[in-house]
C-alpha cells in the first residue's frame, strides 16, 4: 500500500467515521487530514490502487480532500492520455444519487473545482460517453443536470427565461434548445418519460425568441403568452 493511502487509513483508525467522536476528536481528525492534504509524497497511487484501497476500507470517509489529493492527478493524467478509466470511477462514485448530482458532495464537481473549472461537469461527461455511448451511470448524471438546468431556465415564467441569473438573450437560445434536445435524447435512452416537460420547455423557448424579437409591442413576456394563450404553468 502507498504511503499517502496508508497514511490516511492511520488517521481513521485513531479517529473512526462509524463512531461518536467528541468536538475535540474531530478537530484533531480535521487537522490531521489537512496536515495529510498538503503533505508531499514520492509516490502516489494508480487508479486500480484506490479503487481496491476504497472497497477494502468501506468504512472510511471519502471526500473532498480524499478526492482532490489522490483521484484528482489520477483523473488529469487519464485525460491527458486519452483514457477513461479513472474519470468513470468520478461518476460510478456518485452512482445515480439524486441527492449529490450537481452538489458540494458531487464528485465530479469536486474535480472540476479541484481544477479551478479547466473542465465542467458535462464536458466531462460527454469525454466518458464517447467511449462507452450506453453508460447508464453516466447518462443519468448528465439527464440529471440537464433536467435541473431546463427546469431553472424555466421558473420565472412568466417573467423571463434565465441564461445563468439573468435573462436569456437571443445568442444564448441556440446552446438552451441543444441542451433540451440532448435532454429528450437521453429521455428516450434512459426510458423517462419527459414529454410534457419537453414539450413545455420547446413552447417557451420559441415564445421567448420570438419575443426579444418584438419587445416592443408587448409590456411584457407575460403579456406575450396570454396574447397567444401559450401555457406556462
Amino acid at each position: 500500500m502507498s504511503d499517502v493511502l496508508s497514511d490516511y487509513l492511520d488517521i481513521y483508525n485513531r479517529y473512526p467515521a462509524d463512531v461518536y467522536l467528541s468536538k475535540a476528536q474531530r478537530k484533531s481528525r480535521h487537522s490531521d487530514l489537512m496536515k495529510w492534504a498538503k503533505q508531499e509524497y514520492q509516490a502516489m497511487p494508480n487508479i486500480g490502487e484506490i479503487i481496491t484501497f476504497m472497497r477494502t476500507n468501506d468504512t472510511l470517509k471519502y471526500e473532498q480532500p480524499f478526492f482532490l489529493k489522490v483521484v484528482t492527478p489520477c483523473v488529469i493524467k487519464d485525460i491527458g492520455d486519452g483514457k477513461i478509466k479513472s474519470l468513470r470511477f468520478l461518476f460510478e462514485c456518485n452512482s445515480m444519487d439524486n441527492h449529490r448530482i450537481g452538489t458540494a458532495t458531487d464528485y465530479v464537481n469536486m474535480f472540476c473545482a479541484g481544477t479551478d473549472y479547466q473542465y465542467n461537469s458535462w464536458d466531462l461527461a460527454d469525454m466518458v460517453l464517447s467511449h462507452e455511448p450506453d453508460n447508464q451511470i453516466v447518462m443519468y448524471y448528465k439527464y440529471m443536470s440537464l433536467l435541473r438546468f431546463l427546469d431553472y431556465s424555466i421558473h420565472e415564467v412568466p417573467s423571463c427565461v434565465l441564461s445563468g441569473i439573468d435573462g436569456a438573450e437571443k445568442e444564448h437560445m441556440p446552446d438552451i434548445n441543444r441542451n433540451l434536445r440532448e435532454f429528450a435524447t437521453l429521455s428516450k435512452k434512459l426510458g423517462k418519460n419527459n414529454e410534457r416537460f419537453i414539450q413545455k420547455c420547446t413552447d417557451i423557448y420559441a415564445a421567448w425568441e420570438q419575443y426579444l424579437g418584438h419587445v416592443e409591442d408587448y409590456n411584457s413576456f407575460y403579456d406575450y403568452l396570454i396574447t397567444y394563450n401559450i401555457a406556462y404553468r
